[in-house]
C-alpha cells in the first residue's frame, strides 16, 4: 500500500518567517501617507498570493487523498470480509466455555449469597442482628467463633430467663401458701379472740348480776376469771406476734439456699475437652467468670 506523505507546498515555515520579519514591521504613521498604505497594500496581496495557492494545493491534494481513503476501505472490507468466517467459527467454539464460565460464576456468586444469608439467619436466631455486607466479610472462623459466642450468650439468658420464671412460679406457690396458712390461723385467732369477747361478755354480765345481788365474793371470783382472760389474751398476741416473725424469717431462708444452690451448681460446670488454642482460651476464660459468680453466690451461706 502506498504511503502518502506531507503535501509540499511552495512556500514553507522559513519563507513565512522572512515575510512577518519584513511585514509586521510595516505600519502606517500617517493616513495621508500614499507610499506607506502601498507598501502595506503590496505586502498583504504577497500574502493572499502565498495563501490561496496553500489553499488550492490543499484542496487538489485532499481530492487525491479522499480517493486513496475510498480505494484503502474497499481493500481493507475485503480482506474483513475474507476473515469474518473464521472469527464466526472461533466465536462460537469459544461461546460454549465463556457460558460455561459465566453460570460458574453466577453459581458461585449464589452460593456464597445463600452462605452468607444463612450467617445472617443464623445469628439472628441467636439474637444477634447483623447486615448481610457485615455477615459476607466475616472469615470462616470468625463467624464460627462468633456463632458460638452468641450461642453461648443466647443460651445463658435464655436459661436465666427461664429460671427466672421457674423461681418467680415456685415463689408465687410459696407466698400463696403463707397466705393461705396466714388467713388460717387470723381466722383461729378470729374465733378464738370472739369466744374470749363473748366470754368476757359473759363475765361482765354475770359481774353486773353479781353487783346487782351484792355478792362481793363472786366479784372478786369474776375478777380474777377476767384477769386470767386478760393474760391469756396477752399470750394469744405474744403468740401470734412470734408466729409472725417467724413466718417472715423463713420467707428469706429458701431465697439464700436456693442462691447458695445455684454458686455450688456454676462451681461445678466444666468445659468440654478442646483442641484448638483459641476456642480453650475463650471457654477458660467463661468458666472462670462462671465460677467467680458461684464462689460469690456461696458466700450467702455464712450469712
Amino acid at each position: 500500500m502506498e504511503n502518502k506523505q506531507i503535501v509540499k507546498y511552495d512556500v514553507d515555515a522559513a519563507a513565512i518567517a522572512k515575510m512577518a520579519d519584513i511585514y509586521l514591521a510595516l505600519t502606517i504613521t500617517d493616513l495621508e501617507d500614499q507610499e506607506q498604505f502601498d507598501q502595506v497594500h503590496s505586502a498583504r496581496m504577497v500574502m493572499v498570493k502565498h495563501r490561496t495557492r496553500v489553499d488550492s494545493r490543499r484542496v487538489e491534494r485532499n481530492q487525491e487523498a479522499n480517493a486513496w481513503i475510498r480505494d484503502n476501505n474497499r481493500f481493507a472490507k475485503r480482506l474483513v470480509d475474507l476473515m469474518a468466517p473464521v472469527e464466526e467459527h472461533l466465536k462460537a467454539e469459544e461461546k460454549p466455555v465463556i457460558e460455561k464460565e459465566k453460570r460458574e460464576k453466577a453459581e458461585k456468586a449464589e452460593k456464597l449469597r445463600v452462605i452468607t444469608q444463612n450467617r445472617v439467619d443464623d445469628l439472628q436466631e441467636v439474637g444477634l442482628v447483623v447486615s448481610f455486607d457485615q455477615a459476607s466479610s466475616y472469615t470462616g472462623k470468625d463467624f464460627i467463633i462468633l456463632l458460638g459466642q452468641e450461642t453461648i450468650r443466647f443460651k445463658a439468658e435464655k436459661g436465666r430467663l427461664a429460671q427466672e420464671a421457674a423461681d418467680r412460679k415456685e415463689e408465687d406457690a410459696r407466698l400463696e401458701k403463707i397466705r393461705k396458712e396466714q388467713e388460717d390461723e387470723a381466722e383461729t385467732l378470729r374465733l378464738a379472740q370472739k369466744k374470749i369477747d363473748d366470754e368476757k361478755a359473759e363475765l361482765k354480765a354475770e359481774k353486773q348480776r353479781v353487783i346487782d345481788k351484792e355478792q362481793k365474793k363472786e366479784i372478786d371470783r369474776l375478777l380474777a376469771e377476767e384477769k386470767v382472760a386478760k393474760d391469756k389474751q396477752d399470750a394469744i398476741d405474744k403468740q401470734v406476734a412470734e408466729e409472725k416473725e417467724k413466718v417472715r424469717q423463713e420467707a428469706l431462708r429458701p431465697d439464700i439456699e436456693k442462691l447458695v444452690t445455684f454458686g455450688e451448681e456454676l462451681l461445678a460446670i466444666t468445659g468440654p475437652e478442646l483442641s484448638d488454642q483459641q476456642f480453650y482460651d475463650f471457654v477458660l476464660d467463661a468458666l472462670n467468670t462462671v465460677h467467680v459468680v458461684g464462689r460469690t453466690a456461696t458466700l450467702f451461706s455464712k450469712i
